[in-house]
């Protein structure tokens, strides 16, 4: 039964991967919250601390939309660095896999900026809510606070001011 949802949150999520509507356009409160927050582990030797405010981005090499905010969730993580962290998490894909990938795609700089995750599971998405990617949440304190599903233009200074005011930090 866990194995037929885990594939129906896939089918789901790939069919919001390509549909033309796929663009986040606000925070909203989480669909659920996980019970722990297990994301899986760092990639690229990146150090991420989870006792400091995060804005965590779930995606996959497969997923359009994903690939697409990457070089703008890079110019988010330079502007709200150091008081935020930008994890992008991926889903489903081995370590090799994602090192394939950021090789063949290396102006994505997947090595810099934000810290890239692996080993965190299809059979993990419905602790969190998630009905497809990419979705994103901020964290702080250990809590996950906000959720955005699809798309943002997170090198907009509005939406990084807005990701600020959810965490409740003051502007640079």
């Amino acid at each position: 039964m866990q194995q037929a949802h885990s594939l129906l949150v896939l089918f789901v999520g790939l069919i919001a991967s390509f549909s033309p509507i796929s663009a986040a356009n606000e925070w909203t409160e989480p669909n659920k919250k996980p019970d722990s927050i297990s994301l899986g582990t760092e990639l690229f030797e990146q150090k991420i601390d989870l006792s400091k405010p995060a804005l965590v981005n779930f995606w996959a090499t497969w997923c359009a939309p994903c690939i697409k905010e990457i070089p703008d969730l890079q110019k988010a993580a330079r502007a709200l660095a150091p008081k935020i962290q930008v994890l992008l998490v991926n889903v489903g894909e081995s370590e090799k896999q994602i090192r394939f990938f950021a090789d063949s795609k290396p102006e994505l700089e997947l090595s810099t900026g934000t810290a890239v995750l692996q080993g965190f599971e299809f059979s993990a998405l419905p602790d969190w809510g998630m009905r497809g990617l990419p979705t994103s949440y901020l964290i702080k304190d250990g809590k996950v606070l906000k959720q955005a599903e699809g798309i943002l233009d997170w090198a907009d200074s509005d939406v990084q001011q807005t990701i600020r005011q959810h965490l409740e930090l003051a502007s640079p």
